[in-house]
């Protein structure tokens, strides 16, 4: 049958988007979450910077989460050494952006 194949391949792709959606609704994910993720990962290499993430050693990414938490994104400077190595600096704005998180949390 002409076509068979395609056919096929489009209802097994409706199929897998109907079951994911099925799946979001179901595991309750709030719809502004999705529609967040949806809009990230519509900047160029977004998703393959994630991937990348994942794909470290665990106390790689946690090392790497925990610097990029505790730095102000505008002040961080990345630079790669002819030697590979990724070196990765933030000013010393960091303690003073701790104390105002601090200060925010104790007036809640």
């Amino acid at each position: 049958m002409p076509g068979g194949d395609e056919a096929i391949r489009s209802n097994t792709g409706s199929a897998e988007i109907g079951e994911l959606i099925q799946n979001l609704i179901s595991s309750r994910v709030p719809a502004s979450r999705i529609l967040e993720l949806l809009y990230w990962s519509q900047e160029p290499g977004s998703l393959e910077m994630l991937r990348s993430f994942l794909a470290l050693p665990p106390e790689d990414g946690s090392r790497l989460l925990s610097f990029l938490g505790s730095a102000d994104p505008s002040s961080v400077s990345v630079r790669l050494t002819d030697t590979g190595e990724l070196v990765m600096a933030a000013e010393r704005r960091v303690a003073a952006r701790a104390g105002r998180k601090a200060k925010a949390r104790g007036r809640g």
